[in-house]
């Protein structure tokens, strides 16, 4: 006798109710087990993808409202069901009856109506829909009912018991009895009225979420895409797919970017460092969240959830054959903080503090600089780093990707080149890549004797500064700012809104009381002109007017002379 026999699948092994699928094929014949086993082979498959779908709906957020876009899509489910049911009734026969009520012919296999029974069943039920839709009244049935149509396939949605939309869905449910009831009513006179279309059928030719992600992620990692922006975008797109399920791309609709969002409104930030949920699914994570009453992750990491999504499905718009709509599309929250004040400047006050500390006068050693010592390093990322930024307006990953080969000298002026024209450096907008003259201030603290003094020991193509390590994100920046944000604290400077970042919005201050031209504050520190000079970026600006601008700022509250100047390794 021959047998079907299947795994589970690895990725609902942990839940199914069985160890593996296996059952008789009722038949020695190897001929017919071989086409019975394909078709056994076939329905194995659904059974797995419905405990999928199942799974994924369970996990699902409980959603407080429906969209009009929603309730309409489940009404058009409804009525398309109540066709094909009707199909299926006419299909399968009808009974016919002598005058005597006795069965003509032989008796069927199974119980069927007769065709006035059918007509009569349908007419009722309509005539019930009728009576409570004119009234918006309700029972148990359809308050059951909407759970069903909710959980079916396409829709996989679920809704609060207190939601004010179930009743706007039970009065859509009974508009759908009502018209599909006219049109068995029309089959019943011998009109030809179709069944529509199944709205939930995939795409048989279009490939899972999880393996265009895949595609997607080699495709961008080829165009330089950095070991923290990959894991990024993979991880949001993880937290999509366990929210919405791994399904044909086609699949996906308004309803599962609606399921995000309201598990997103509900997650904390950092979620694998809060013990109370750590190890939770997703969607359990927001609910307990919520529950405890845990703060909700900020609007701006809300927003960068989104993007990451969204940037997917735009990306699958465009490289997938079949028709992909962008489910997140106009979810993003409007931030009621501007980007310039979620950072602040570092006061005056404090900024005398941070360049009178350890690490610019003596520290105990370049591992413990925020103790005060007899080590002076005037040769290190630490004391460097700072500065740059603060007299230049440069990014702390621009700074720490650096090569000596970077540091230029063009028509009289000297020049940081910020550039990504090697493997592993890159730049943060198109605006990035610039020329920024070196300021006087650096000069007299000893940075070009620095860059010398290294010239003669190192190759043009190694970096200024080689003991600054690349972090595990693939960035400088990412050993800065564990150095600098806890420097900080130990020196007692440190709130809520500062970091490295801080600097920037220094420099942007001394550039506009040194009334610089906003052009040249932006082409030197690397940010979008606004206008149409904002077209031609950093590198349009002569670079000797850039050089001029840059000199005129000060920052008057530090004693610059009180600094050690770099000295030979």
């Amino acid at each position: 006798m021959y047998y079907h026999r299947a795994a589970i699948p690895v990725d609902i092994k942990d839940s199914y109710p069985k160890a593996e699928e296996t059952f008789s094929l009722k038949t020695k014949d190897r001929a017919q087990a071989l086409r019975l086993v394909r078709v056994a082979a076939v329905q194995v498959d659904e059974r797995f993808a419905e405990h999928r779908r199942r799974i994924a709906l369970e996990r699902s957020a409980i959603l407080d409202d429906l969209t009009p876009a929603q309730i309409a899509a489940a009404k058009t489910a409804y009525y398309q069901h109540l066709l094909e049911e009707d199909e299926e009734i006419r299909l399968a026969g009808f009974v016919e009856l002598d005058d005597d009520g006795r069965v003509i012919g032989p008796l069927p296999e199974d119980p069927l109506p007769t065709f006035d029974e059918h007509g009569q069943k349908a007419e009722g039920w309509g005539q019930d829909a009728r009576h409570q839709y004119a009234r918006g009244q309700s029972d148990v049935f359809w308050e059951a009912e909407v759970d069903e149509v909710l959980s079916w396939d396409g829709l996989d949605l679920r809704l609060s018991p207190s939601s004010p939309s179930r009743r706007r869905l039970i009065r859509a449910l009974q508009e759908a009895v009502i018209e599909a009831t006219a049109a068995v009513q029309r089959r019943q006179q011998g009109d030809v009225i179709p069944t529509p279309e199944d709205p939930s059928a995939p795409s048989a030719s279009a490939p899972l979420l999880s393996e265009k992600v895949k595609e997607w992620i080699a495709e961008k990692s080829r165009a330089d895409w950095s070991n923290k922006a990959q894991d990024d975008h993979r991880h949001w797109l993880s937290v999509f797919t366990e929210v919405a399920g791994d399904k044909p791309l086609t699949e996906y609709g308004k309803a599962d970017g609606l399921r995000f969002k309201a598990v997103l409104m509900k997650l904390p930030p950092n979620i694998s460092k809060v013990k109370e949920i750590r190890g939770l699914s997703i969607v359990d994570a927001a609910g307990k969240a919520e529950a405890l009453g845990m703060e909700a992750m900020s609007i701006a990491n809300y927003n960068k959830a989104m993007a990451r999504v969204g940037s997917f499905f735009k990306w699958a718009k465009a490289n997938t054959a079949e028709e992909v709509r962008d489910p997140v599309d106009g979810l993003r929250l409007k931030d009621p903080i501007r980007d310039q004040d979620k950072r602040d400047p570092i006061t005056t006050g404090h900024l005398t503090t941070l360049f009178s500390s350890p690490v610019w006068r003596s520290c105990r050693s370049e591992r413990f600089a925020s103790q005060p010592g007899n080590v002076v390093i005037s040769g290190h990322w630490k004391f460097w780093l700072p500065l740059i930024s603060l007299w230049s307006g440069a990014r702390s990953n621009e700074i720490g990707q650096l090569l000596l080969a970077d540091i230029k000298h063009e028509d009289g002026v000297d020049y940081l080149h910020v550039i990504a024209d090697t493997e592993g450096k890159r730049v943060k907008t198109r605006a990035g890549r610039r020329k920024v003259p070196i300021h006087d201030q650096l000069k007299a603290l000893g940075f070009m004797d620095l860059v010398d003094d290294r010239r003669k020991r190192y190759r043009p193509e190694d970096r200024i500064f080689p003991d600054l390590k690349v972090g595990a994100n693939g960035y400088h920046s990412h050993n800065v700012t564990k150095f600098f944000s806890p420097y900080m604290e130990k020196i007692g400077i440190k709130t809520e809104k500062t970091a490295f970042h801080s600097l920037r919005h220094n420099f942007q201050d001394a550039c506009r009381h040194a009334k610089m031209f906003p052009g040249h504050r932006e082409a030197i520190a690397g940010r979008e002109e606004g206008g149409v000079g904002g077209a031609y970026g950093g590198e349009g600006y002569d670079l000797t007017d850039l050089n001029d601008a840059l000199q005129t700022i000060r920052y008057p509250a530090v004693d610059w002379s009180a600094l050690p100047r770099y000295r030979p390794e």
